[in-house]
């Protein structure tokens, strides 16, 4: 009880992260509810490269990762300056995405079926069964874990910082062969990430 006393004095804003991830993530169930039940069309962003990539389920540790390397920054930034940049760059990354998922619907028809004697298959058809097919352009799987790895790498230009971005890399390829996404769904969320990052990051001048 001390250390985790003593751990909240020394964060940057305890309070910062409790919006993000009290706030910011909540949203996305309740938009993911509102797709299931509208009645608005919804726009399919496969091509025939999607159709090319092979379902891997090994993949699905890499994706299910996303739930920790999220964390991560939120933990390992010191900096009050950087903190507070990196916040405001993980809430719009999730905000304007929202937004799309709102005006632009999209429908994801590649899911794999769950098998209970497979664990990656099962893993996944868990994960599905409270995560409809839909608020699938932009990724938020690549835009969070690619914020993830930009901000901590910003943070740490050593093998530490670089490992975390690579996890990143590895995290937003996944979604493609578990089959949870597209390709256009990987590029809008990857090009949502950076541009939050580059926005928030410029002018930046901290002590690292």
């Amino acid at each position: 009880m001390r250390k985790l006393i003593q751990f909240i004095r020394n964060h940057p804003n305890p309070f910062l992260a409790l919006i993000y991830f009290g706030v910011i993530w909540p949203l996305y169930v309740i938009i993911n509810q509102l797709e299931l039940h509208d009645h608005f069309k919804k726009h399919i962003l496969e091509i025939k490269l999607d159709k090319l990539i092979p379902f891997e389920p090994i993949w699905v540790f890499a994706y299910a990762s996303m739930y920790v390397i999220v964390i991560l920054p939120f933990v390992y930034v010191k900096n009050k300056l950087l903190y507070r940049r990196m916040f405001f760059s993980f809430c719009c990354t999730g905000l304007i995405a929202y937004i799309v998922f709102l005006v632009f619907p999209t429908y994801d028809i590649m899911r794999p079926v769950g098998n209970p004697f497979d664990f990656q298959r099962f893993f996944l058809s868990i994960d599905n069964a409270h995560d409809s097919p839909y608020n699938c352009f932009p990724s938020l799987h690549v835009g969070f874990s690619m914020t993830a790895g930009l901000w901590t790498y910003y943070a740490d230009r050593t093998k530490l910082g670089l490992a975390v971005l690579i996890w990143a890399i590895l995290v937003s390829v996944s979604v493609l062969f578990v089959k949870e996404h597209y390709i256009a769904d990987l590029l809008g969320g990857a090009f949502l990430s950076i541009s939050m990052f580059l926005i928030f990051s410029r002018n930046l001048r901290v002590k690292i």
